[in-house]
């Protein structure tokens, strides 16, 4: 008799096991397929609707093909526009999150690069995730910058003669 019910409780186990599984495969199925709608309707990344639709990588593509360009995302310019461009100064090291020492000498050599010839800053807000960049508001306090359009995905400045 007691055999009895250790198998029917290894089987009641068993099931419950098996319908949480089943469980835990539809609710990630579900979810899986709405990633891949979503992905299917808005993109990934770089390649997502709101990087296609960008004012600033639009002006960018406008502008000639040898103006000098410093950006908080030159992987994006490059690869959205095929220009090459420069990244701003790091305030800090994106692997060790060290303190660079010469970041403040980073910004004033971008500083004379951009005004020596007539190059642009752009900074797009739509890249959030780079910590040790320095913000936009800090890039406004410490560089003499001008507007050239200001937009709800990014800025291009130049440097004010």
């Amino acid at each position: 008799m007691q055999a009895w019910r250790g198998l029917r409780y290894e089987r009641h186990l068993r099931l419950a096991l098996l319908c949480g599984c089943l469980l835990f495969l539809l609710v990630h199925l579900v979810s899986s397929g709405y990633v891949v709608w979503k992905s299917h309707q808005d993109g990934l990344g770089y390649a997502s609707r709101k990087w296609k639709q960008s004012a600033v990588i639009e002006y960018i593509r406008s502008q000639p093909e040898d103006v000098l360009i410093y950006s908080n995302g030159a992987d994006a310019l490059h690869l959205l526009t095929g220009r090459c461009a420069l990244s701003i100064p790091a305030k800090f090291s994106a692997v060790t999150l060290q303190r660079q020492d010469n970041y403040f000498q980073g910004l004033e050599s971008m500083r004379e690069q951009l005004s020596e010839n007539d190059g642009l800053l752009v900074y797009l807000r739509l890249i959030d995730w780079r910590d040790y960049m320095p913000l936009e508001e800090e890039l406004l306090e410490r560089l003499p910058l001008e507007s050239v359009i200001r937009v709800s995905d990014g800025s291009v400045y130049k440097i004010q003669h």
